[in-house]
């Protein structure tokens, strides 16, 4: 009984001991193909330029030929190589993401104020009308303010691509560009809503007091229009010593086309025609 207790116990530490040989070797060719699997991914993700999974793998392939038994397996050193050239190429796999990242991060930028751009453009070129509104130019000036933050937002991108610093600096002269049209519609905006208001006003008083019958109802008529005259002259010239440029561009005054220029003669020579129509009423006759 003793003798077979012993024999129990012999079987039981040659079960507990080392592996055998023919088992490390086969342990070794199962490491070896755990190890080429995770260093194809890492070579596929490089391809991707996925710096993330490639390092991933290749931390997993590294920890799998480190086992002893990988180093069993005839073609370890190979497989070992190929590791480390993966893991050299790393950091360049690292700059090309970050290329791409820039790249993409720069043309999605580009394309949002190329839109921006566009707008602008569109806007300037509706400010030509002699018919101009107010709405026309809220628009122009919304399209270069979203400009103006467009080209803010791709500031970070200039330090980092020559090209696109170079080609952003041409965004900005056109932002540039665009404030003095903007500033001369605004004048010619209010060159419409103000003098040629006053001359319209006038008009219909001296239209007024040349239909009337009554003398003092015709002189009252007159004296208002060369009031309303009087007051356009004045408009006129202060908004054309603000912005003289806007001088002979087109405006609208009642419902025809002409300039600023063109009106503040208009209303000094009809200034002119109320004063001598005014001087031949006979004169108002005295209170007794």
């Amino acid at each position: 009984m003793a003798r077979a207790a012993a024999l129990a116990l012999a079987l039981l530490a040659l079960s507990c001991g080392p592996k055998s040989m023919a088992a490390r070797r086969e342990h070794s060719q199962r490491l070896a193909d755990d190890a080429d699997e995770q260093l194809g991914l890492a070579e596929n993700a490089m391809r991707e330029l996925d710096a993330v999974a490639a390092e991933k793998a290749l931390k997993k392939a590294t920890k799998i030929l480190k086992d002893p038994d990988a180093q069993l397996y005839p073609e370890y050193e190979m497989l070992a190589s190929r590791a480390k050239e993966d893991e050299a190429k790393l950091p360049e796999v690292r700059r090309l993401r970050e290329l791409k990242e820039l790249q993409t991060a720069i043309a999605e930028r580009k394309a949002k104020i190329e839109e921006a751009a566009a707008a602008v453009k569109k806007s300037l070129k509706a400010l030509e009308a002699a018919t101009v509104e107010k709405a026309t130019v809220d628009d122009a000036v919304k399209a270069g303010e979203e400009l103006a933050e467009a080209v803010k937002a791709g500031a970070d991108y200039e330090k980092k691509d020559k090209a696109f610093a170079d080609w952003l600096k041409g965004q900005r002269d056109l932002q540039e560009k665009a404030k003095d049209p903007i500033a001369l519609a605004k004048a010619r905006i209010d060159f419409m809503e103000g003098p040629a208001v006053f001359r319209e006003k006038a008009a219909e008083q001296l239209k007024a007091g040349k239909a009337s019958k009554v003398q003092d109802e015709k002189r009252a008529a007159f004296v208002e229009a060369k009031r309303l005259y009087e007051q356009c002259q004045d408009a006129c010239r202060k908004l054309l010593v603000a912005n003289p440029a806007m001088s002979r561009l087109a405006i609208t005054a009642s419902g025809k086309k002409t300039t600023p220029e063109a009106l503040d003669t208009a209303c000094s020579a009809e200034w002119q025609d109320v004063d001598k129509a005014e001087k031949k009423l006979k004169p108002p006759k005295k209170k007794k």
